[in-house]
């Protein structure tokens, strides 16, 4: 394993944080939570080697079938919010899809993980934790609370409301 491989959750792994069948140790089950298919091996060791996650945590999540190897991270997108009207062509029609629920329900999910560990960091543990376990809409609206008084700690006021907008347009 090269330290700069990218691990993602298997389906497996996903359903795992949500029924807790697989006997893991508190350290694996944290990895698990923070692993986004974004990090490598070496951004993980960095941030977690003292708390006591080295290589072969990675090696026996693998073995368990909670994560897979993606290769190279992926790269950053960037600002991944609504663009602003004032960037769209005139002569470009703007068009909502008719979104599937389960393909929304995917990018609430992703918001959610995303700003958590960008945003919030390692404080923002609990919260990645509920959100794993979140399988319905209604189970991300209970969130929204939560993480936008997290997100506030964390951020400027601009920042905060920014990321509200977005949740809320997510929500609907």
């Amino acid at each position: 394993m090269s330290q700069e491989t990218c691990y993602g959750k298997t389906e497996l792994g996903r359903a795992e944080l949500r029924a807790r069948r697989v006997p893991l140790n508190p350290k694996l089950r944290a990895l698990l939570v923070m692993i986004d298919g974004k990090q490598t091996v070496n951004d993980y060791l960095e941030k977690l080697t003292g708390f006591g996650i080295d290589k072969e945590a990675f090696t026996e999540l693998v073995t368990k079938g909670l994560i897979e190897v993606l290769g190279a991270p992926v790269a950053d997108m960037g600002n991944t919010f609504a663009p602003l009207v004032d960037e769209i062509p005139q002569e470009v029609e703007v068009v909502q899809p008719n979104v599937a629920a389960s393909e929304r329900l995917g990018k609430i999910y992703d918001f959610y993980n995303s700003t958590i560990r960008d945003v919030i960091g390692l404080r923002g543990f609990m919260l990645q934790l509920d959100v794993e376990k979140a399988t319905t809409l209604d189970d991300y609206r209970d969130l929204r609370e939560r993480f936008l008084t997290a997100v506030t700690r964390a951020s400027s006021d601009a920042v905060a409301r920014s990321l509200k907008r977005e949740l809320d347009r997510l929500l609907g």
